[in-house]
């Protein structure tokens, strides 16, 4: 579904002079995250990157990185976000996950979009497929053994933010590989609050932890 039919488009353009993003002591509005998925958009098209198919993100978190999170959940991809810290299991997650092309940023900058050897096939994306909704594919930690990676519903997870809450300025401590961090992220672009990204040890150290770990502190 195109981002212009959504309700956060519409929370987008309400809000589109408003700080949407905090970033390396730069502010980003919502008229420049807007102006970002517009641009993210038209490089996709120019990819042949389907609805459907199976995409890592791979990036620091970053303004351009949750564009392109955004734009790929407008096209109705299978996303896998891998950040930095999962460098070192990769080609693991990506074997796991089927994927099917890369996409690598290095801050707000492309760097690469790649095929991969995945064939993006299995039952749990051929039922989003079906029903035309995008996904998220986050790992466990594998702390208790092997990573697992979980398989979510994109368009069941937005429902819960359609509801209006407040108007927040949020630090995130998790990033987008986490359902912690994608739940931050949306819970304050769905009320038009702002996302503050800060790079200091508490954050690096928090966003390592095991999951039941981080479950059992918040």
């Amino acid at each position: 579904m195109p981002l212009s039919d959504s309700f956060l488009f519409r929370i987008f353009e309400k809000n589109r002079d408003d700080p949407a993003i905090i970033w390396r002591g730069q502010t980003y509005s919502y008229a420049w995250l807007l102006d970002c998925i517009s641009d993210w958009r038209q490089k996709l098209a120019e990819g042949e990157i389907d609805r459907g198919s199976v995409v890592t993100l791979e990036a620091e978190y970053s303004p351009g990185a949750i564009a392109l999170f955004l734009a790929l959940l407008e096209r109705g991809c299978i996303i896998v976000p891998l950040t930095m810290a999962a460098l070192s299991q990769r080609d693991v997650f990506c074997t796991v996950a089927k994927a099917q092309v890369s996409i690598v940023l290095n801050g707000n900058e492309l760097v690469e979009i790649s095929s991969l050897s995945g064939d993006g096939q299995h039952p749990y994306y051929d039922t989003l497929r079906r029903q035309g909704h995008p996904g998220l594919i986050l790992f466990t930690s594998g702390s208790t053994g092997d990573s697992k990676a979980a398989v979510h519903d994109l368009t069941s997870l937005l429902e819960k933010f359609k509801v209006q809450r407040r108007k927040l300025r949020s630090i995130a401590f998790l990033l987008f590989d986490h359902i912690g961090g994608v739940n931050t992220l949306m819970y304050s672009l769905a009320n038009g609050g702002c996302i503050v990204m800060v790079e200091d040890p508490i954050t690096k150290m928090l966003s390592k932890l095991p999951s039941e770990v981080l479950m059992a502190v918040c």
